[in-house]
């Protein structure tokens, strides 16, 4: 990982890193068409998507490690809680 702004460790990758927040506002989606949506391509932890309702807030991160393909996204209700475990 490398170590951005405050003490944040970013993955490594060679490829892209893309992080939006709250895109379903974008198209006048709530949170939870939005988070239906995600569920039909990704398997996103209950517990995240609880937190995420509740905050009324989705962090997302797409990391291409060496291609184009995405290798993994990972979500949360801040943008702290992407660089966690």
């Amino acid at each position: 990982m490398e170590t951005f702004g405050n003490n944040i460790e970013v993955p490594k990758h060679k490829g892209g890193l893309h992080i939006s927040h709250n895109e379903h506002k974008n198209n006048y989606l709530s949170i939870r068409e939005h988070i239906n949506d995600l569920l039909r391509d990704d398997n996103i932890p209950y517990h995240i998507i609880r937190s995420c309702i509740s905050a009324d807030s989705i962090w997302q991160m797409d990391v291409f490690k060496d291609t184009l393909v995405i290798d993994y996204t990972k979500y949360s209700p801040t943008f702290e809680g992407l660089f966690t475990e």
